[in-house]
């Protein structure tokens, strides 16, 4: 993660303090799945833990798209279908995936319609508590923490961006055609054009959970990537 301009901002100042809750989520999560491994158990697995997890990354979803909107400079409500709309529009939402790093699994938490089921389930926990609570598994869970460990990644890279200064257009983070496909190994990302290789020291917000599916490299729209599924996957 780079260090951003104007460090006493409450844009930044905002961001800081959402990324230090979310690792705090992110590690319940993890000693969670020290005791029922993600990868050796169904998703339909319920706990009460989970339940708590999902009703904190709930909230913490809604403060993300609002510190995304500003920073893409568009107006819509402060709802979930409002913001997902208004930043979907060139596609950036529903295109974006994540892997699991212990299955190499592909989950893409943003449907290009419809609410999430997650979202669902968080909702009918929250409003309908507590028989709503069983509509939380270790599922959803994985998705709903998946999608706010993206929504971090999408404002770290704008907010490094405003770095360019004033050539800097918030049009371009949203619009999924600057997000590419490119392997992550390690702190490394690499990725394959038709002419060439190359190989980049890993930057942006990261996690020990998942890892992103795509990355911003505006770089490369106009070049013929390579997009073998067993290539991207094999060390995911």
């Amino acid at each position: 993660m780079a260090e951003y301009k104007n460090p006493t901002s409450n844009l930044v100042k905002n961001i800081l303090t959402m990324q230090k809750v979310y690792r705090a989520t992110e590690y319940q999560f993890l000693q969670f799945n020290e005791i029922i491994p993600y990868s050796h158990n169904s998703s339909d697995v319920y706990s009460p833990y989970l339940v708590n997890m999902v009703l904190s990354i709930g909230p913490q979803i809604l403060g993300m798209f609002e510190i995304i909107k500003r920073q893409a400079r568009v107006r819509c409500a402060d709802t979930f279908g409002a913001y997902r709309n208004a930043l979907n529009r060139s596609c950036l939402l529903s295109k974006q995936g994540f892997f699991l790093r212990e299955t190499r699994k592909k989950k893409q938490p943003f449907p290009s319609r419809g609410k999430p089921a997650w979202w669902d389930a968080y909702n009918k926990a929250k409003h309908k508590a507590p028989l709503g609570f069983n509509k939380i598994n270790l599922g959803n869970t994985i998705e709903a923490l998946g999608a706010l460990f993206i929504l971090h990644h999408i404002a770290d890279v704008a907010q490094t961006n405003f770095n360019r200064g004033p050539t800097y257009d918030a049009a371009d983070f949203t619009d999924s055609s600057n997000w590419f496909r490119v392997y992550t190994d390690g702190n490394y990302v690499s990725y394959k054009t038709k002419t060439s290789k190359s190989r980049t020291l890993l930057e942006g917000f990261d996690s020990p959970v998942f890892t992103m599916d795509k990355r911003f490299m505006p770089h490369l729209k106009n070049e013929k990537m390579i997009k073998s599924e067993s290539y991207w996957t094999q060390k995911q």
